[in-house]
């Protein structure tokens, strides 16, 4: 690329900048081909942001030794705006300097106007602004441009830039009332014959740029298909780009320049989801390139667009009104309807101290053996799904909450989702799936795992949670896990799959932990698929009569008749084991005499007669006389 500017433009402003010239002679032809190679930088900065404004070369008929452009950078209105930064030839080479352009402020600039020395400072200090003529001379017009670009994109020039917008307001600088500025730290600090008189526009322009104005509300729109806000974790941070893939402005394109840091958005996904998923808050205003977003909540219930649609406050919604674009500005009252509505499905409630739980306490609680408790915990934490697998009674639902709890260390039961699969449980129930509206259509409604999970990656501490299914064996399972059953595999936590009805990227968390439970007594269920049960580790839970902690409640109930039933089901139990139509998954649990604080005769022999028996008929169904013998065994207790 060639050179834009020669060493013979340098001599030109240090021999004839400041000195008269006639028009159409050497010196003006000279002066005239500078500025037009001046100009042409203009044409390289192809950034919508970005304000290129070349002025003239001469002044009432003498040449200028400099040659200026005034820069207007980031989303500052350039019709209001007379700050900008002032990018100057000279023969000392290009400089750029944080300046203001004041020709139709020269009203302000009367003797009692004074400058806030820490704009001043500023200003003064900005020293990365400075390119020599020497290294001018091999650059092209577009490695111009670039130097410029990169000085305006640099985190701290802006820094700088907006630090002195805020401190100067609409106030100059220049050499004649530097003595001025230097005694002055702001405009009320001594008393004055004659203030100046800001005008509106100024004061409007000063306010859009100060931090300490009110907080905005955006009404923020996620397409699912390319990013989630749903999917994001609270404290990711998403950038959103001003132009997009054509290069295009986005839609209402002033409300990304406007949007400033700590201003709240209120985050939308549109079609298929078309719901309110997450709050969040403006992290970083635009520089030039991109808007970022840091999200600040997950909303469990999410709000449907009909429900929002149908509220006669925000039928005004830049949105409803045209809902092609990404980024809208709502009004503080719109903000508030749409929070109410939020609150109302996503009540904020107090944390309180959950109370401690232990091994100890579960050992206390759950009659199972110390060392099958360590295994069983073992299992979930190296395999994170787990089946708890046995016959009716032996504690299996008991043991799940409580095993969670004991891996927890406190009793947090927001942490623990708790469902039961059954034949007509679906994906579209467990994942996501369309469900028909009060409108006659239908809408995308996110299922009870996808939200828990949710919940799962929203929280900062990754604690472990626990997600409990009941007759897990009940379901479809490859109809019901769908795509996930790859993504709950230990190995593949964390991995993302795109999801069928909305496509997208979806993952399960590492600290989430699945505990199924399996009735082994039930004939009338298939085996289990064989790709979850890959999946998963099978614990087997027998009956804990033998367990501590049941010792120790039998003891306590001092009942000589309870012991008796507990002896003869335990008898009853080796006769079960041993028969091979039976087995041991179909022994008798001691939950059916548990939690009971007094043992009466009466309760007992309803329990044998009520729950026991019955299961005894359906496993001997066809052994009338083996059925017959353990019944007169155990209602013999009951008539002596």
């Amino acid at each position: 690329m060639e050179p834009l500017f020669n060493s013979a433009d340098f001599v030109l402003l240090d021999q004839h900048g400041g000195k008269s010239f006639n028009s159409g002679d050497v010196v003006s032809k000279q002066f005239k081909d500078l500025y037009k190679r001046f100009k042409s930088i203009g044409d390289f900065i192809r950034r919508e942001d970005i304000t290129f404004q070349a002025k003239s070369w001469q002044n009432s008929g003498n040449a200028l030794d400099y040659i200026w452009a005034k820069i207007t950078p980031f989303s500052l209105d350039t019709e209001k705006q007379p700050h900008c930064i002032n990018f100057m030839l000279t023969k000392d080479g290009l400089s750029l300097k944080i300046d203001t352009f004041n020709a139709q402020y020269k009203k302000l600039r009367k003797k009692t106007f004074t400058f806030p020395l820490r704009a001043y400072e500023i200003w003064e200090k900005d020293s990365r602004k400075s390119l020599p003529n020497k290294d001018t001379l091999n650059m092209s017009a577009e490695e111009i441009a670039k130097w410029i670009i990169n000085y305006i994109d640099d985190e701290q020039i802006k820094e700088l830039y907006i630090e002195y917008l805020e401190d100067c307001g609409d106030y100059s600088v220049n050499d004649n009332n530097k003595k001025e500025i230097l005694l002055s730290n702001d405009l009320n600090n001594k008393e004055y014959d004659e203030k100046p008189i800001i005008p509106d526009i100024v004061s409007e322009t000063m306010e859009l740029s100060s931090d300490k104005r009110d907080k905005q509300f955006w009404w923020l729109v996620a397409n699912p298909k390319i990013w989630s806000l749903s999917s994001m974790k609270i404290g990711d941070v998403q950038d959103y780009t001003l132009y997009n893939a054509n290069g295009n402005k986005r839609r209402i394109f002033q409300n990304f320049l406007n949007a400033k840091k700590g201003d709240v958005v209120i985050g939308y996904e549109s079609t298929p989801k078309k719901q309110i998923v997450a709050l969040a808050e403006v992290e970083k205003p635009n520089n030039g390139k991109a808007v970022f977003f840091k999200k600040t909540e997950s909303l469990p219930v999410p709000i449907d667009f009909s429900k929002i649609s149908s509220v006669t406050d925000l039928s005004k919604m830049e949105y409803l009104k045209n809902p092609q674009g990404s980024f809208y500005k709502l009004t503080e009252n719109e903000f508030n309807v749409l929070m109410d509505l939020i609150r109302e499905a996503n009540p904020q409630t107090k944390k309180l101290q959950n109370p401690k739980y232990t091994e100890d306490d579960f050992l206390k609680d759950v009659y199972l053996p110390k060392e099958s408790y360590q295994r069983m915990k073992a299992l979930l934490l190296s395999k994170k799904n787990i089946i708890l697998q046995g016959a009716p009674g032996v504690g299996k639902t008991y043991s799940s909450e409580r095993l969670a709890y004991s891996i927890m260390g406190e009793k947090d039961p927001s942490r623990v989702k708790f469902i039961q699969f059954h034949q007509s449980y679906s994906y579209e129930d467990f994942i996501m799936g369309y469900k028909p509206n009060k409108e006659g259509g239908f809408y995308l409604k996110t299922g009870v795992f996808y939200d828990f999970c949710k919940q799962v990656r929203d929280d900062p501490e990754r604690r472990p949670y626990f997600f409990i299914i009941d007759e897990i064996n009940r379901g479809n399972m490859s109809k019901i896990f769908g795509e996930l059953l790859m993504l709950i595999e230990n190995d593949y936590r964390g991995e993302t799959i795109k999801l069928a009805y909305s496509d997208e990227p979806f993952d399960v968390p590492s600290n989430l932990y699945i505990i199924g439970m399996m009735n082994t007594a039930d004939r009338s269920l298939a085996m289990i698929d064989y790709a979850l049960r890959r999946r998963f580790s099978f614990f087997d839970m027998r009956p804990g009569f033998d367990s501590g902690g049941f010792i120790q409640y039998q003891k306590d109930q001092n009942s000589p008749l309870f012991d008796q039933v507990i002896e003869a089901i335990k008898s009853l139990n080796l006769i079960i084991a041993d028969d091979d139509s039976l087995g041991e998954g179909f022994c008798i649990g001691h939950s059916y005499f548990c939690n009971q604080k007094h043992i009466t005769e009466e309760w007992l022999k309803n329990t044998i007669e009520f729950d026991v028996l019955p299961m005894l008929r359906e496993y001997w169904f066809d052994n009338n006389d083996l059925y017959e013998q353990q019944v007169g065994k155990l209602m013999g207790l009951f008539n002596d």
